[in-house]
């Protein structure tokens, strides 16, 4: 059982469970062929295991953050980033905001997945990109995401 208690760390959710999915992502992306690597910053722990899960499915390397500090430590590492989903609403009154900054000026594409548009909405608007409410298909969200890279490439 995945309990709150475990969101936090920098590791994806499947590294804090010991699921059965244990090949590393480096060898995964070898073996089969990286599509890409996506952020994904979410902090319920069950939406960002299933984003993390329909990523996987689709070979991409994923890096997980569940706060705004650890999706900037992703974004100022070595780790190339193609594209990202982003919870508007995250714990302790955080929001994207900063993240989606970020991201705009390296030119790195994202979708928000939010359902707190009732409180956030201006949010939303303001950003300006796709917002894909919540609840929805986790193999959707990524397909969406994935789809802004063929986009760019045509």
């Amino acid at each position: 059982e995945i309990m709150p208690s475990l969101v936090g760390s920098e590791m994806c959710i499947r590294d804090r469970i010991g699921s059965n999915r244990a090949i590393p992502d480096i060898e995964r992306g070898a073996l089969m062929g990286t599509v890409c690597t996506i952020l994904i910053l979410e902090d319920e722990p069950l939406i960002l295991m299933d984003l993390e899960f329909a990523a996987e499915d689709r070979n991409c390397q994923v890096l997980c953050a569940t706060t705004v500090k650890e999706a900037m430590t992703h974004i100022a590492s070595d780790a190339r980033i193609d594209v990202a989903v982003l919870d508007v609403s995250l714990k302790d009154g955080e929001t994207c905001l900063p993240v989606a900054g970020r991201l705009d000026e390296l030119e790195v594409p994202y979708l928000l997945h939010s359902g707190d548009l009732n409180r956030r909405n201006e949010t939303v608007r303001k950003l300006g990109v796709r917002h894909i409410p919540k609840p929805a298909d986790s193999h959707f969200v990524i397909e969406t995401a994935i789809g802004y890279l063929d986009k760019q490439s045509a």
